[in-house]
């Protein structure tokens, strides 16, 4: 399953990205240093911790898959 697109707001610090649209082939995250690219990568993180079948608190996700 991959993503195709995915909004994620982080409910502790107010943070969020929207409507993130992931290349079928590649997707890669390039940004100047502070803009967000870990605070994605572990808000997908967490959902996979979910999925998983743990807890996790603060984060909200609107995601389509492929």
């Amino acid at each position: 399953m991959k993503f195709k697109t995915i909004s994620i707001i982080d409910g502790r610090t107010g943070w969020n990205a929207k409507a993130i649209h992931f290349n079928s082939m590649l997707t890669l995250l390039v940004g100047a240093s502070g803009v967000g690219k870990t605070k994605i990568l572990n808000g997908i993180y967490a959902l996979k911790q979910i999925a998983s079948g743990l807890s996790y608190y603060g984060m909200e996700w609107k995601t389509e898959f492929e």
